[in-house]
């Protein structure tokens, strides 16, 4: 499910597109819309949305920022969800999924994976 939001006055229309194009990307990773909520640190979507913090934003920048990572990395559409939700025994993952380690909320483990796919980009592994 993906994050619906409208501008109405007092709002950002560019967080407000932001938050948008952050939830149809991780709806596409696969993510429920609660886990959704967890990773950008909003309680709900309560109306009106209320200004994003510099972390929220931060974290929206990342998201959108790993996607650009991932579709550069896979010319396959499918392969980037595939990334998201497979095992990985490599670090930073240690076992664990991508999902998995972004699940936490926190803007480091995004930083993290953002990081580990510039790595596979520049074929430093």
């Amino acid at each position: 499910m993906v994050l619906k939001a409208s501008v109405s006055s007092g709002e950002s229309p560019s967080e407000v597109r932001g938050i948008q194009v952050a939830s149809r990307i991780m709806t596409g990773w696969g993510l429920t819309l609660e886990r959704q909520l967890r990773i950008l640190d909003l309680n709900s979507l309560s109306r009106p949305v209320p200004r994003l913090t510099s972390c929220q934003l931060r974290k929206l920048s990342l998201i959108l920022n790993i996607h650009a990572s991932l579709k550069e990395l896979f010319s396959n559409p499918e392969n980037p969800a595939c990334f998201m939700n497979a095992a990985n025994y490599n670090a930073p993952f240690f076992g664990k999924t991508p999902l998995m380690v972004i699940g936490s909320g926190k803007a480091s483990d995004l930083q993290c994976l953002l990081d580990h796919l510039y790595h596979l980009q520049s074929g430093s592994w």
